[in-house]
């Protein structure tokens, strides 16, 4: 049945009493839905506490509360439920205007939550009836790691599967790292068993060992390994029962035939004996097969008796399975390792959880579903059951398809009538535990016991390319969009979920609606822009970003200047309006999709931001939004707390500057920012939370402030953050106190800190620039004009698993390629509904792509994974050209990105600045990164100390510094005075600022992936990864790239090309070697960036100066490596020698005067963690044979194919580094004995 969602609740079409199914495509009205809904059950009489709604995300949650308040609102001033419906009056009128006006009063309470944080209060609420302790700490997942580790000390050893993996020559803490990884995943994927004990991820059983069609046991196959050859071949029962056959016939003969390229070759009368002699020498080694030659041919014809044939076909069989077999049996033994191991350790885990009182987010989810589906004694209803129903009388379950068996089984239990709201073909989480399966076996119970309606009308996009879409997705030659794929790959015996079938559902445009066509230069522009022919990304991404450029260009239209493409006005559709850069969306599946044509858009002046911000939190915005916080929460501004003042005052939200904010005007009560405080803190006591926010946009124009074009992203993130902390206000009965705790533990990436949205909060919304997102980020959204890069980027066939899938109804989890395959057929599925998503995105226009990856190589057939893209855009392009137009095809020159440039600007940017109201002046902006260099460094002040080496002078008479542990308040030390640096680049930044940048760089690149991709220091500095690298961490830390782009970035392009391809002498414990090597040679796996150590000190062993040597033992090594087993340190400086020279004299020099502390601190700590791993080695030992030195790499000296910028050090032996400490320690008691004396003058 197709529903009205304008209509619903407040017509005779939605029946309360019944379960309720509501299917809604892509822009069809389903938030909207659920207001009218809820107003419907308001209004007959259901507190708005009694209405449970739950959706997936802590902003839908937000935005939902929001639309349910606005709607409430709507009621109490029309006094309908529908002030849009006049066909049924009866329905539509309100019957007591009470009801909402007590909802308006209960909407910020109301109980709309994800179901993480519905089942954390239920379980706070309710944790005797749950069989749960009251005060349950919250666990991150990762910290798994550390019971699997402690698991592999204790048991592995005399595990007999471990024993027989290490014996195959791997070393033995590569081994137990992969094979942690590995179970971290499965421990956080499998859930346990339910209530009656069945497995609810089911684990599947490896195979085994195959021979033909024989599948050797788990101790068959340990056999094999320890005897070897054809007699380890032998312990497979089938193997050793046909091999006595053969012997009981061996004077018997036997005709096979061998299959050649163009003929059959008999082979008959062949003697069982010499079968027999052929077997018994084969040693299993290499590839080889147990008969190679074709002397018994490959397939057998006949033998007599039968009990022959069986036992010789049954090598046979084997013949190919024999090659490499032993190879084959390293897997094996592997997968029969994480399947044994997986249960035990799950239960490890609980098991610690439990005893220590904490609980993951996932936990939550398992013990409400447990506690609700338990019974009592008497075999009824659990207690906890009974309640949450007699707690809330009706459910809504929001983005229903991204639900999963725990949730639905919880839902179910609980809730007779449930109204759920989703849509199969926009289900694209599975990575997440999403599971599409489970919400068409949910539709077809709820169909069972009430209705199931779908919405068709979409409100979101033009009519044309409604309609368009229709034909997109339809049927083409029998095959529906959706219609599941044969995967070439997927075991043939693989069972195929029997309810995941999706049909597409045509969208109409409603009628009576009006939306204005868009129009191109004056004339009407087709919704779909596809290339002609297929091309590759480079090529399509070029085309594309000309055609932002050419629709955004403006032309004077009868005087009025005009962008060439016009699209409808959201606010008035009858309308058209002007396009900017942020009404187009570049979507891709992948992030690494986005490098290309974000490379395009920059090269040609295109403004552009990424959607989500995964550094969101650790700007200066962050910051000022915390200082406001602390000054609106402050009693007063008295004493100490007159630096609360001082900090909010040099934020963006005031901008005085720092020298002023000391003065005495501000001390006095009626100071206009004191009373506008003041004021705030009044909003904030009365939990007014949006309205404050809206205040301190009105009262400190910080807006109008950022609006200049290099500050739009600054005011994007002030934006977002603010959202997230009114919402965080909101949803967590929080106070101001406990939001600045939070924002400071995003902030230093505290691991305690629960952020689950915290990295998805959008950014860049609101200023003109290309938005450039994921496909999954941009559900929900809508842009009038989208541009499609997905598709090119193909399966990662590295992953190592464990794989989830499906087997008939079940969930199971595997590790062996069988259970790989049949994954990627699943996520082949879920690709056509990240299409689906990705083109229903747009309003007006969408540009695809037709990328010649899709194809078979030389072949105009389209690879299985992309066959149903060409099906659906053949059918377009053949049978509906009036809703598609081509893209055209451009040929890109050296000459064109400078042109584009030209035009954005003087076509663009230029025509949009005029309409504005001015640019700000660039010296206040200059201004303004003072204000915030200072206010980032008193917000350092407040933070936890914890030593960091870098700061330390190897002077004996000199003070001990201290600060912060983070790299953001880690010193490189002072740039030299008389700094000598290219007349080209004479702006390029200096100091702790510039520091952090590089240092951050280096630490998120990879370094032999990006020497085996990028080959020449030209290529380096056009490679978009770098380029984005680069210009994300200079804006992070407020360094103004935009300024400066291309110089500073083809500069520190080189700096990393030059470093990564320097030489660094090689150090072998206290020996220098003539060996040298780049770092691009060491492998990730080796490589362990910013390392956090904590080595205990005790008293002693330090004696009187333990309180600074304890502390001088925690801190960060930018890197350690493994290289030859020999462990090393590594130190990035960007520190400026003096007149530029960085020869070997000069590199020692600085080191020496700077670092000679550090390094001593640096390599004892390195040997006493090392000790860790080989407890049974002296501290000599493990400095002559595992310790590779310590190097300090001068990054702006650094050549590539030299060794200039770069000191190596080490000590001729342990002794001399233990004696080095000694002086430290020695020196460390005489600063305290000082320190001693002063106190007591």
């Amino acid at each position: 049945m197709n529903f009205d969602s304008l209509n619903i609740g407040s017509n005779n079409s939605f029946d309360p009493s019944k379960s309720l199914c509501i299917e809604a495509s892509a822009g069809t009205g389903k938030t909207y839905t659920i207001q009218q809904i809820v107003a419907r059950l308001i209004n007959d009489g259901t507190p708005l506490s009694k209405i449970l709604i739950v959706t997936y995300t802590e902003k839908a949650a937000g935005e939902l509360k929001d639309r349910i308040r606005k709607k409430i609102e709507e009621v109490l001033d029309t006094q309908r439920l529908n002030k849009d419906n006049k066909d049924d009056p009866d329905f539509n009128k309100v019957k007591d205007i009470q009801l909402f006006a007590e909802a308006l009063r209960e909407v910020d309470n109301a109980p709309i939550f994800t179901i993480h944080s519905f089942c954390q209060k239920t379980l706070r609420e309710n944790a005797y009836d749950a069989g749960r302790p009251f005060d349950m700490a919250m666990i991150d997942e990762n910290f798994v790691e550390g019971i699997v580790a402690e698991w592999s000390r204790s048991k592995w050893l005399d595990n007999q599967l471990y024993q027989i993996l290490l014996s195959a020559g791997v070393k033995a803490q590569s081994l137990i790292d992969g094979l942690s990884a590995l179970l971290c995943n499965s421990i956080n994927m499998y859930k346990g068993a339910d209530n009656n004990g069945s497995e609810i991820v089911k684990l599947s059983e490896p195979k085994g060992l195959t021979f033909g069609n024989i599948s050797a046991t788990r101790d068959e196959v340990c056999a094999m390994l320890e005897q070897g050859g054809f007699a380890g071949l032998l312990k497979i029962k089938a193997v050793g029962e046909a091999y006595l056959t053969l012997k009981k016939y061996e004077d018997a003969t036997f005709d096979a035939v061998q299959h050649q390229k163009n003929k059959d070759v008999a082979k008959n009368g062949k003697s069982v004996k010499a079968f027999l002699e052929t077997l018994e020498v084969w040693d299993g080694s290499g590839d080889k097969k147990i008969f190679g030659t074709p002397q018994f041919g490959n397939e057998l014809i006949s033998a007599q008796p039968a009990e022959l044939f069986d036992a010789l076909n049954l090598f046979y069989e084997g013949l190919d399975d024999s090659a490499g077999i032993y190879k084959k049996i390293g897997n094996v033994i592997k997968n029969i390792f994480l399947f044994e191991q997986t249960p035990d350790l799950f239960s490890k885990w609980q098991s610690y959880k439990d005893t220590h009182k904490c609980q993951s987010y996932n936990d939550m989810i398992l013990s409400v579903h447990h506690a609700v589906l338990a019974k009592d004694s008497k075999g009824g209803e659990s207690l906890l059951c009974k309640k949450l129903r007699k707690q809330y009388r009706y459910a809504i379950i929001d983005e229903f398809q991204d639900t999963n068996q725990l949730q639905w089984d919880i839902f179910k239990q609980l809730f007779s009538p449930i109204f759920v709201v989703g849509d199969p073909k926009q289900s694209i989480y599975s990575f997440q535990g999403a599971d599409v399966n489970v919400y068409q076996k949910a539709i077809e119970h709820i169909k069972t016991v009430g209705v199931k309606n779908d919405l068709v009308n979409n409100f979101r996009s033009t009519k044309s390319i409604i309609e368009g879409c229709n034909h997109l997705f339809e049927a083409v030659e029998g095959k529906d969009f959706f219609a599941k794929t044969q995967s070439d790959e997927a075991p043939e015996n693989s069972e195929s979920p029997d309810v995941a079938a999706i049909t597409f559902t045509e969208s109409h445009f409603p009628e009576g609606a009006i939306k204005q066509e868009p129009t191109f230069n004056g004339k009407p522009q087709l919704p779909f822009i596809i290339p002609e022919k297929e091309i590759d990304e480079t090529a399509f991404a070029q085309a594309a970003v000309e055609k932002i450029v050419e629709f955004c260009t403006f032309k004077n239209v009868d005087g009025t200047p005009k962008t060439a493409l016009q699209v409808f006005d959201k606010d008035n559709p009858k309308e058209l309006r002007n396009v900017t850069f942020k009404d187009f969306a570049v979507l891709a599946r992948t992030r690494s999709e986005m490098e290309i044509i974000e490379d395009v858009m920059r090269n040609a002046g295109v403004p552009f931001a990424r959607y989500k911000d995964t550094n969101l939190f650790n700007g200066r915005e962050c910051a000022e939004w915390i200082a406001l916080f602390k000054a609106i929460d402050a009693n007063d501004f008295t004493a100490r707390n007159r630096r609360l003042l001082n900090e909010v005052l040099i934020t963006d939200f005031f901008r005085v500057k720092l020298s002023d904010a000391e003065k005495d005007l501000f001390d006095d009560p009626m100071n206009i920012v004191r009373q506008r405080i003041q004021e705030w803190k009044a909003l904030a006591e009365k939990r007014r939370f949006a309205e404050l926010q809206e205040k301190v946009y009105e009262h400190t124009q910080v807006e109008k402030h950022l609006m200049d074009l290099s500050m739009l992203q600054n005011l994007a993130k002030l934006r977002q953050i603010g959202n997230y902390c009114i919402a965080f206000l909101y949803q967590n009965n929080a106070s101001l106190s406990d939001i600045i705790r939070h924002l400071e533990g995003l902030r230093n990436d505290n691991a305690d800190t629960d952020d689950e949205d915290g990295n998805l909060v959008a950014k860049g919304t609101d200023f003109d620039a290309v938005q450039v997102m994921t496909i999954h980020a941009s559900k929900g959204l809508e842009f009038p004009v989208v541009i499609s890069v997905a598709g090119f980027k193909q399966f990662n066939d590295n992953v190592s698993g464990p794989f989830i899938y499906h087997e008939g109804e079940s969930t199971k989890m595997g590790f062996e390629s069988e259970d790989k395959a049949v994954r990627k057929s699943e996520e082949i599925e879920e690709w056509k509904r990240l299409f689906y998503v990705d083109f229903t995105r747009a309003s007006s226009v969408l540009i695809m792509p037709r990328y010649l990856k899709w194809h078979v190589k030389d072949s105009d057939a389209y690879k299985p994974e992309f066959e149903f893209l060409g099906r659906a855009f053949n059918n377009l392009w053949d049978n509906h050209k009036e809703y598609a137009e081509p893209l055209p095809e451009c040929k890109w020159n050296p000459e064109r990105p400078g042109l584009l440039r030209d035009i954005v600007k003087t076509q663009i940017l230029k025509p949009l600045s005029d309409s504005s109201r001015g640019e700000q002046d660039a010296g206040s902006r200059e201004q303004q990164e003072l204000y915030a260099d200072e206010l980032q460094k008193n917000m350092a002040k407040l933070s936890v100390l914890q030593f960091s080496y870098s700061t330390l002078n190897g002077k004996a008479d000199e003070s001990v510094s201290e600060t912060g542990g983070d790299r953001s308040n880690k010193d490189d030390g002072n740039d030299a005075q008389g700094a000598a640096i290219q007349a080209s680049l004479i702006k390029y930044p200096k100091g702790n600022k510039l520091g952090n940048a590089l240092h951050s760089i280096f630490e998120n690149l990879k370094f032999q992936e990006f020497g085996q991709i990028v080959k020449t220091l030209e290529s380096a500095k056009n490679h978009a990864q770098l380029v984005n690298l680069i210009d994300d961490h200079f804006k992070k830390q407020g360094l103004p790239i935009w300024k400066h782009q291309k110089e500073w970035t083809d500069y520190t392009a080189e700096i990393v090309w030059n470093t990564l391809h320097a030489e660094l002498p090689a150090i072998t414990g206290g020996e220098h070697t003539e060996e040298s090597f780049p770092l691009v040679s060491i492998p990730t796996s080796c490589i362990k960036k910013e390392c956090q150590f904590n080595v205990n000190a005790t008293l002693a062993e330090c004696g009187e100066a333990s309180d600074y040597i304890v502390r001088m033992f925690k801190g960060f090594m930018d890197m350690v490596f493994v290289r030859n087993n020999r462990y090393s340190i590594l130190d990035w400086k960007s520190d400026v020698l003096e007149n530029d020279i960085y020869s070997d004299a000069a590199v020692q020099a600085k080191v020496d005067e700077d670092y000679s502390i550090q390094r001593v601190l640096y390599s004892y700590c390195l040997i006493k963690w090392l000790k860790q791993f080989y407890s049974e080695k002296s501290d000599e030992e493990i400095f002559n044979q595992h310790f590779g030195g310590i190097y300090y790499v001068f990054l702006r000296g650094t050549c590539e194919g030299k060794g200039s910028g770069i000191y190596a050090h080490t000590w001729k032996t342990f002794d001399d580094l233990q004696k080095a400490f000694d002086k430290i320690k020695s020196l460390m008691t005489k600063k305290k004995a000082q320190e001693g004396d002063e106190d007591n003058d």
